[in-house]
């Protein structure tokens, strides 16, 4: 579990790449990107998941490689993995985004005006994905901080929170949920409580979508 700093977690770059023609705009690219040279001999086509891939290594030093994934019934690509050099060390998320934005830097000068690159953040904090109202459910939902939610009245305003931010898009994935505790200890929630409240999110999101 990723320790938050000001309720904020880090986030992967998500960089991508939205224009009619990418994936003859990439096969018109150079082979070489600033310190990124494509490997064709590692492209595959993923027909049944309407893909097509395209790997880039770095050519100094260690040599992660990068992949964009194209899709076939939509004008969007996307940077989805980059992955060490074999027997080399798993690459850090920080790392990953810095490779990431290398590539970005490089590679955006030689792409036609038309394309629209979009990325995230670093680092995100759950206010960023919900509207004021329905973070001021989330923070005003427990009258005592040192004893959680368990008060029926603190109780009623939290399920009230779960069914907006579940109608913001708000689910029970894995990084919502550590929003959600990072944001608690913001708060001042204890560890404990914060641990206690994020796990209860998670159960209750998951009957907000069954009954919507």
């Amino acid at each position: 579990m990723t320790s938050p700093h000001n309720g904020e977690l880090p986030q992967y770059l998500k960089t991508t790449f939205t224009d009619a023609n990418l994936t003859h705009t990439f096969d018109a690219l150079p082979t070489t990107i600033g310190q990124w040279t494509r490997r064709p001999d590692l492209e595959s086509a993923n027909g049944h998941l309407g893909l097509i891939q395209k790997y880039y290594t770095r050519t100094d030093g260690k040599r992660p490689l990068l992949a964009v994934d194209f899709d076939r019934e939509r004008p969007i690509a996307k940077i989805v993995n980059i992955v060490p050099d074999k027997g080399e060390e798993d690459i850090s998320l920080p790392e990953a985004n810095r490779l990431e934005q290398d590539f970005v830097t490089a590679l955006r000068p030689l792409l036609p005006s038309t394309v629209t690159i979009r990325q995230q953040a670093t680092t995100l904090h759950l206010c960023n994905l919900l509207t004021a109202s329905t973070y001021d459910l989330f923070r005003f939902h427990s009258a005592n901080k040192s004893t959680g939610n368990s008060h029926p009245n603190d109780r009623e305003r939290w399920l009230d929170f779960i069914k907006a931010a579940a109608v913001e898009g708000l689910d029970d994935r894995d990084e919502h949920k550590d929003l959600v505790r990072g944001a608690l200890l913001e708060e001042g929630f204890t560890e404990r409580h914060a641990k206690q409240i994020s796990d209860d999110y998670v159960r209750h999101m998951e009957m907000a979508y069954a009954l919507m």
